[in-house]
Parts: structure tokens; sequence; C-alpha cells
């Protein structure tokens, strides 16, 4: 998580749309439960901790650093994986481990049976479009809505954007649109 790019600025996507097209015709073809997920960093990570998420009914995730020794393994699951390169084979092939790099509160996700060449055809071509620290995969989970992140110096809340636009527009609850001029 720590060698990911600050989450400002972001890549735009438009930017990168021919490894963005390529990534996702991987996906659709191996048919996983996965989605791109544009890789950031919220904030430096110490060691013996990762990000946990907690689910806000409804809402979207309080995600926060977190001990490994404070997290309940059977009532958590992975939900980001990034891939990280571990060495170049004599013959040119470079090998990747899958990180993970995100955990949310819960019962695991079952991803099923995942085709062993998904995971060599992803990473290669992560590899062969410059894209291994910008792009990952996120396992689908009730979050076929988009989501907006808010980062604050203790966590980050990911809340679905239908919510925070149902606010600004009835001019209700926490988020209000300000100008600050």
């Amino acid at each position: 998580h720590n060698q990911f790019p600050s989450d400002t600025p972001f890549l735009q996507v438009d930017e990168l749309s021919d490894g963005f097209k390529e990534l996702y015709i991987i996906i659709t073809k191996y048919n996983t439960p996965f989605q791109l997920r544009a890789l950031h960093q919220y904030s430096i990570i110490s060691k013996g901790q990762v990000l946990l998420g907690t689910s806000i009914t409804g809402l979207g995730y309080w995600t926060r650093n977190t001990l490994i020794s404070d997290i309940d393994l059977d009532k958590s699951y992975n939900c980001e994986i990034a891939a990280d390169i571990i060495d170049c084979t004599g013959k040119g092939r470079i090998r990747y481990t899958i990180l993970y790099s995100e955990f949310r509160e819960g019962l695991p996700v079952n991803i099923g049976k995942i085709n062993n060449n998904f995971f060599t055809e992803f990473t290669d071509c992560l590899w062969a479009k410059g894209l291994e620290n910008s792009f990952g995969l996120e396992v689908k989970q009730d979050q076929s809505r988009k989501m907006i992140e808010f980062s604050f110096n203790t966590g980050l809340l990911l809340v679905r954007e239908e919510e925070v636009n149902q606010e600004l527009k009835e001019g209700t609850g926490q988020f209000t649109l300000r100008v600050i001029v």
C-alpha cells in the first residue's frame, strides 16, 4: 500500500484508455468476480497494520489502519489485490506476487474457482502497459454503484454516490457543498 501513488492527484482513466480497456477485457474474458481498482495511498501504514473497512449499513464503509493482531481473521476478507514484481526469469519473463492491500470486516466473499491463466494474463498486461502501480483488482460485493471517497487523518469514508448527491440536492445531512474563495 505504501508504494502506491498518493490519492492526489488521481490518474485519469482516459489517459490510460488502452491499458484500461485491455485489463477490462481480460477480467470479462475469464468471468471473474473482480473489477478494476485505481490503486492509491490514503496514508502510510505502519508495520504490523493493514487497512480494514467496517460496513456502514446502507451507506458504505469506514476504513482505518488496524493492527493485524486486532483482526478476527474468520470474520474479515481481502477486498483489494495488487501485483508486485518479485523477479525476472532468465527467459525475460516476469514473476509476480499477489499483494492483499485492503480488507473488510464480514464473512469472506466466495470468489469461486479462478483460472490461473487469468492472474498471469492480468499481471502481464499490467507490466506491459506500465500500470502495475496504477490498477489492481477489487472483489465485487454489493458495489455495483459508484462510491465517493472522503479521506481523513484517522481513516477513509467510502459512501455511495447517490447518497451524497441526494443530500447535496436536498441541502440536508452531512454533505454540504461550500465554495471557498
